[in-house]
């Protein structure tokens, strides 16, 4: 039986699997991932919807080989009940579901619609989701939840204010280091790699005022990010948050602005991150591809849009 690797969910996985198999059957029957439903089994329902390269896809048509190599998120990988995408934080104020079996599909579409569009309008939405069936009728709420979700990432609002971009001095070293601790601290104590001491070395080592920007909303600086030229094309070297202020769409917002910025100047954007963090699904959900996979981390990019 030939063996297939593929990143799900920013891991690694290695399995045999047959060759007639496909990606559905390998995500729930042999990694045990429900989120992804078989509905149809020919592609037209949506019940399967998986994003592939961050690209929505129908897992139930697509062989499990085909897409070696690749980078697969699933409902799991969006995420979870802690750090919920807005998307999926969207539908559940909108109650956009009742037995709830297309609701992977609706969500896992509208993600990879929202990451291409921040602002669709309500006919490219309806074109959007209309390979996705619910006989359950609530296309009411799924649009409420969509507009909710497009709110969420693209004004980035915490009581009504917006989310800017500032400059930053050299003063404020220290204080990022601080910031950089506090936000990465969770998610690389789930993997047993947080070192608070490499933490502040890597940030200081290369940090440039000229290349890094305060995340403010509201006037409050909840985070900073650093987007620098690099060997012919831009590196997203940082981007952080504090703990408080992580899954409100903030991190959306400040990639819409980036990709805004690439895009005028036509140039690829990169970035990096440690294998089996929550960045990869991250990175994926908004288009960024798996470009290469060292020992320790992914990198990803993302090619210049059209304007």
């Amino acid at each position: 039986m030939p063996t297939l690797a593929l990143i799900v969910n920013g891991q690694p996985v290695e399995r045999e699997v047959p060759r007639e198999a496909t990606l559905l059957h390998l995500l729930r029957n042999d990694l045990g991932l429900n989120g992804p439903k078989y509905g149809c089994g020919l592609g037209q329902c949506g019940a399967c919807t998986v994003h592939v390269d961050g690209v929505a896809a129908r897992a139930c048509v697509i062989p499990a080989h085909g897409v070696a190599g690749r980078s697969i998120t699933t409902l799991e990988g969006l995420g979870n009940k802690e750090h919920w995408h807005p998307v999926q934080a969207a539908f559940e104020q909108a109650q956009a579901a009742q037995c709830g079996y297309c609701l992977n599909g609706m969500v896992m579409q509208t993600a990879a619609l929202l990451a291409r569009e921040p602002q669709p309008s309500e006919a490219r939405v309806r074109a959007e989701l209309s390979g996705n069936l619910c006989r359950c009728g609530t296309h009411v709420e799924i649009l409420d939840a969509v507009a909710r979700a497009a709110q969420l990432i693209t004004n980035a609002q915490a009581g009504g204010n917006t989310l800017r971009l500032t400059p930053a001095r050299e003063s404020d070293l220290e204080a990022l280091c601080t910031l950089r601790v506090a936000a990465m601290r969770e998610s690389l104590e789930h993997i047993g790699r947080f070192d608070e001491a490499r933490a502040r070395r890597r940030l200081a080592a290369g940090f440039q005022a000229s290349s890094t920007r305060h995340i403010e909303v509201g006037g409050e600086r909840v985070g900073f990010v650093v987007v620098k030229p690099h060997e012919g094309a831009l590196l997203l070297d940082h981007l952080y948050l504090w703990p408080a202020h992580q899954g409100r769409g903030h991190g959306s917002a400040v990639l819409a602005q980036v990709f805004r910025e690439a895009d005028v100047l036509g140039q690829y954007l990169r970035v990096g991150a440690l294998k089996e963090s929550r960045a990869n699904t991250f990175y994926q959900r908004h288009g960024f591809a798996l470009v290469e996979a060292a020992e320790w981390d992914n990198y990803y990019e993302r090619a210049p849009q059209p304007r």
